[in-house]
């Protein structure tokens, strides 16, 4: 194997995601080189980074149609490449949405 092989994917979670709260689906792991989510549901699900951008104890969470949250549409994935944070989602409708996390490491 060559240092620029990839390994992977390894599946984080497969969490159920309500719409009520936004729910933790991935931790923040610098060793990762890519984060890729599957929505393999009929609702859409909304994803966002785990940031704390207003301060100490204040992390960002997905929020339905939301700034920084993003959309994946029923049977949709979306890579996110040299994604290292975490991440939360909620979904559009329902209380036990499946969501697929995989990491990529290099």
């Amino acid at each position: 194997m060559t240092a620029n092989s990839y390994l992977g994917p390894r599946l984080v979670v497969t969490p159920n995601v309500g719409n009520a709260v936004a729910v933790q689906v991935a931790v923040p792991n610098p060793s990762r080189t890519n984060l890729y989510v599957f929505n393999p549901g009929v609702n859409v699900i909304w994803v966002a980074p785990v940031l704390d951008a207003t301060g100490p104890g204040n992390p960002t969470v997905a929020v339905a149609g939301g700034n920084g949250s993003v959309p994946i549409q029923p049977l949709q994935g979306f890579m996110f490449p040299g994604f290292t944070n975490g991440m939360s989602a909620i979904a559009s409708a329902g209380a036990t949405n499946i969501l697929t996390v995989w990491e990529y490491y290099q």
